[in-house]
């Protein structure tokens, strides 16, 4: 990633361990060949106290539980797109890495399992992070809401309601999180549709915007095929890695390219 979606990734890491009561003593964890490891590492020359450990290439027993927790949020993720397909009628590959939906949908997976989830302790991750436990309503990922503008006094005749998509609930405010054909905004009051029809309107659909990083969706289109917002790293000649696959090893001089790409250098 580069530019706006970098420094959301980072905010977004440096949000989590504040959470955790850990911002200024953490050990973050990461695959020198994935692109996180260029998140991670500016954060840990930026932040006092904040260290990065690389893992072993190719290993991913050892991230242990970190590994179950990836398997539960893909699940999820997917669980998310078959039921956009099913209500909006939609394709399995309209619904691909570069549908607008998708980043929210892999943020709020975590964000659901770590409220609902049940852990070994007996309690979910939020419970034992807060000491209290989530009771504020969770809407389905994608489904079309009506959302209230916060009043304007000045504006007597203006409208206070907008129709957009709920993608999820804000880690800072907790507020309801809606897209809408003017991008993400976050909103206090969130009201449901009562017909199971006009909660799944594919017109909003099409012509919502916004992602995580991008609030207003400015770099939403991209004609690459990669993710919105992210620049793709190119094979090296001559690399069996790249050519053939993950079941082929990434050559000496690969492997440097991919450390300087996810560092953000040229590689």
């Amino acid at each position: 990633y580069k530019g706006i979606a970098d420094e959301w990734n980072e905010k977004t890491i440096l949000n989590f361990l504040a959470e955790e009561n850990c911002s200024e003593n953490a050990i973050l964890r990461a695959d020198p060949e994935n692109a996180a490891y260029g998140i991670c590492a500016k954060i840990a020359k930026r932040v006092d106290g904040i260290e990065i450990e690389e893992t072993p290439r190719k290993s991913s027993a050892s991230n242990g539980g970190v590994e179950r927790f990836h398997g539960s949020v893909q699940g999820l993720t997917r669980t998310y797109k078959l039921v956009l397909m099913d209500k909006y009628g939609l394709k399995d590959d309209e619904i691909n890495a570069n549908h607008k939906l998708v980043p929210w949908m892999v943020r709020h997976a975590p964000w659901v399992h770590s409220r609902v989830q049940v852990s070994d302790t007996g309690f979910t991750g939020y419970r034992n992070r807060t000491g209290r436990n989530y009771v504020n309503d969770m809407l389905p990922s994608g489904e079309t809401v009506m959302a209230k503008k916060p009043d304007d006094q000045r504006k007597k005749l203006s409208i206070h309601w907008i129709k957009g998509l709920w993608v999820g609930r804000s880690n800072e405010s907790d507020e309801h999180i809606v897209l809408s054909k003017e991008g993400a905004d976050t909103y206090r009051t969130v009201k449901r549709f009562s017909q199971e029809s006009d909660r799944w309107d594919r017109s909003v659909l099409d012509e919502v915007k916004g992602l995580p990083w991008d609030k207003k969706g400015i770099t939403q289109q991209v004609s690459d095929g990669g993710m919105p917002g992210m620049r793709k790293m190119t094979k090296t000649p001559g690399c069996p890695g790249c050519e053939k696959g993950r079941t082929h090893h990434h050559t000496v001089k690969c492997q440097e390219r991919r450390r300087r790409f996810a560092l953000g250098l040229d590689p």
